[in-house]
């Protein structure tokens, strides 16, 4: 029996070799996902069953996503290894004509890592941003690190950008003329029954 290479040192994330006390949570680089196929990790049910207090050991996983260059990465995945995040888009009136856009992230080493923000190209320290109804294209926000990390979310449109839908008074019935029936699976029977009803 031969000895491992790396036979008597103490083990460190990023030497290549998953030792026993490694685990694709603790070291990723090293250890691959023991999780196969659609496989999930059963442990992380939240305490108690509370919607909103998470086991500790939740927060070991949340950087699963393989790196570039990575077995089973996909340029989809961005950076998420180590920066993620979401647009919340808050509507400040009634009207809905202002609206607040903050960019909740997360970093992995977010005590070392400063973060800008970018709207539409322009950068800016702060995570959020206010627009009005003045406002009618759609947004473009970008997160990067200062270690290179990015994050490109999803378009972002506002509600005041959607087109008004005009009633044609007799030409559609108020959305009756001219519906789809769904009767996938009826019998024939039934079928031709609904639609002498519906002509």
């Amino acid at each position: 029996e031969t000895c491992p290479s790396d036979y008597g040192k103490c083990p460190i994330c990023g030497d290549s070799i998953c030792q026993t006390s490694e685990t694709y949570q603790t070291c990723s680089e090293d250890c691959s996902n023991e999780l196969s196929g659609c496989g999930i990790f059963k442990e992380e049910s939240c305490a108690d069953d509370s919607q909103f207090h998470a086991t500790p050991c939740v927060e070991e996983k949340r950087w699963q996503t393989p790196k570039p260059n990575m077995n089973g990465y996909q340029s989809s995945f961005q950076d998420y290894h180590t920066l993620v995040g979401y647009a919340d888009i808050i509507y400040i009136d009634t009207d809905r004509l202002a609206s607040d856009v903050c960019l909740q992230t997360k970093h992995r080493q977010s005590n070392s890592i400063t973060l800008t923000c970018f709207f539409d190209g322009i950068a800016q320290a702060t995570k959020y941003k206010r627009y009005t109804s003045a406002y009618t294209g759609i947004l473009s926000a970008v997160i990067t690190g200062s270690d290179r990390s990015t994050l490109e979310l999803p378009e972002i449109d506002f509600i005041w950008n959607v087109k008004l839908i005009f009633n044609r008074s007799g030409d559609y019935r108020n959305g009756q003329k001219g519906a789809i029936a769904e009767m996938f699976g009826w019998p024939h029977k039934d079928v031709k029954e609904k639609c002498e009803f519906l002509g």
